[in-house]
């Protein structure tokens, strides 16, 4: 028989206390399972409405854009990956802006409701996201269902507009007029006919419109009537509660079929083998110590001085900290902030009217635009778990946040020279459970301060000089003119009069020859004090595969 207090949960084929075979396992699911009342009073709004629920197995952040000439506006998506109790996977863009859904994350339990489709139009920003969004579906409505706490959130699409404007009395006005007009002529027949024709019009409009607006209210009411009794189904009654088992370090692996299970399973729920028998002993390695195994992999941590050489400027010297890390996601915790401004600029234009050549008047015309710049981010902080099970809790640039799971391992290495102006970078990251590489930017490519302009003062000066010495270079050699050297030189007074030009010509040969030396020795510099990083990091992509295998096993 089961044991009283050890739960049983979806796949689950045996007890894990007694080894029996399991008749009556958890099931999963849908929304409309457990409200199909609820669910049936909506589609009489929405005839073709559907819904599905899921655990999320993945998200990914990503933001799209619609630019014209007076507008620039992004916004922020969730691309998750929702698996429902079928195992079927369905794929959507998420509003990552909402409050409700700006902290998605692998693991939790949502229902999405389409009560119609809704698609989004604007362009997919970044290589990567166009490559990962694979179908333009925004999600109409969801509820995220939680321990307590659920919330909804319904796409703005489906908020009533206001009551239409009744317009069309007016173009039948005129349109009477003329008709009237042309048949009885002109005359309070004809005006009367027509405000008539445009009352009768006004009514029926009216009326339309009135109908068109109660319509929309009554659909949006019972949607959201609908999405209110919806949020009343919990976690438990859809059965994700036990839709997988939480796991804890102290987990091991079944000797027989390798499936991961809890420390204290006497028999595999997968396979049904016991686990305390003398065969099965000889596991004693539990899934934290393999993770802080893996974990203690591939750190680095050093600094070396670096000496930056310029050619046209004092040379540098900073401290250069060079880190790697292979982590795992513990906790994501993301909030999403919008900067909408429309920003108006007034212009006033003044000129003056002539008739002839006598002036008349002048007059002021006024032109107005304006320009709307909406920008979109997620800021956030992950907990992670690195070697010797330290937990630290640490902020990431925003697609860094966006693209990791929580459960997710990654490696990240980065290079900060700590110069007056610091440089940043990041040198190396890759999300091994999503084979994904992240942007990156390396210290070897650093080119320091720009000197140009030092280089622009110095032009300045040369050609100040140049004017000055061609000025007065005849009067020069005049007063040498006893000298043979001086009666030579007259023969070349173009090359005579721009020697201070050539003089910074040659400079600039000698400083594109040096620049070239010194660049060349910054970078053997830069890649000497990267070197051990990089020879990690080669171990690393050479050990991925089998690191891969390993985590995935664990996971």
């Amino acid at each position: 028989m089961q044991q009283r207090d050890r739960a049983v949960f979806v796949g689950d084929k045996y007890c894990s206390y007694s080894g029996n075979a399991l008749e009556d396992a958890p099931q999963l699911k849908h929304l409309d399972d457990i409200a199909p009342d609820a669910f049936a009073t909506l589609k009489t709004a929405y005839e073709n409405a559907w819904t599905v629920t899921g655990r999320v197995t993945s998200s990914y952040l990503y933001k799209r854009n619609y630019s014209s000439s007076n507008a620039n506006l992004t916004h922020s998506f969730w691309w998750i990956a929702l698996c429902d109790k079928n195992g079927q996977l369905h794929q959507f863009s998420l509003n990552a802006e909402s409050r409700v859904f700006e902290n998605i994350k692998k693991g939790d339990v949502l229902s999405v409701v389409f009560p119609t489709s809704l698609t989004l139009t604007h362009q997919i920003m970044g290589r990567e996201a166009k490559a990962r969004v694979t179908d333009d579906t925004k999600v109409p409505a969801a509820i995220v269902h939680r321990d307590e706490n659920q919330q909804y959130n319904i796409d703005s699409w489906f908020t009533p507009s206001d009551r239409p404007k009744s317009y069309w009395f007016v173009l039948t006005f005129v349109l009477a007029m003329f008709g009237f007009g042309s048949v009885l002529g002109a005359g309070p027949e004809m005006l009367g006919g027509a405000l008539l024709v445009a009352f009768v019009t006004f009514l029926l409009e009216y009326v339309a419109n009135g109908n068109k607006h109660e319509k929309q209210l009554e659909k949006h009411a019972t949607l959201t009537g609908a999405m209110d009794a919806f949020l009343n189904v919990t976690k438990k009654q859809l059965g994700f509660h036990l839709a997988a088992r939480e796991h804890m370090p102290s987990d091991i692996f079944c000797h027989r079929c390798e499936e991961r299970i809890a420390s204290d399973s006497v028999f595999c729920a997968s396979c049904g083998s016991q686990q305390n028998t003398d065969s099965s002993r000889v596991q004693t390695t539990n899934v934290a110590a393999i993770e802080s195994d893996l974990l203690g992999q591939f750190h680095v941590d050093y600094s070396e001085a670096y000496t930056h050489k310029r050619v046209l400027g004092k040379d540098q010297d900073c401290e250069v900290n060079v880190s790697c890390m292979l982590a795992k996601v513990v906790s994501r915790d993301t909030s999403s902030n919008v900067s909408d401004v429309t920003t108006t600029k007034t212009t006033t234009r003044s000129y003056d009217v002539y008739h002839g050549n006598r002036y008349q008047r002048t007059e002021t015309e006024t032109s107005v635009s304006s320009n709307r710049l909406r920008q979109s981010k997620m800021t956030g902080k992950l907990v992670i778990k690195l070697a010797n099970d330290e937990i630290r809790e640490q902020g990431f640039a925003e697609d860094i946040i966006g693209g990791l799971d929580e459960g997710d391992w990654f490696i990240y290495a980065r290079a900060d020279a700590q110069f007056p102006v610091s440089s940043h970078n990041r040198e190396y990251a890759y999300n091994l459970s999503q084979n994904h590489h992240f942007t990156t930017s390396t210290f070897k490519s650093y080119s320091g301060p720009s000197a140009i302009a030092k280089w622009v003062i110095l032009l300045v000066l040369f050609l100040g000089g140049n004017w000055l010495w061609s000025a007065n270079a005849l009067d020069i050699l005049i007063q040498f003119q006893e000298y043979a050297f001086a009666e030579e030189l007259s023969y070349y007074m173009p090359i005579v009069e721009n020697i201070p030009l050539i003089v910074f010509a040659l400079l600039n040969v000698y400083w594109f020859v040096r620049t070239l030396a010194v660049s060349a020795q910054n970078r053997k510099a830069r890649e000497s004090i990267l070197s051990r990083l990089s020879d990690t990091l080669k171990q690393f992509e050479i050990e991925l595969p089998q690191l891969q295998e390993k985590i995935k096993r664990i996971s």
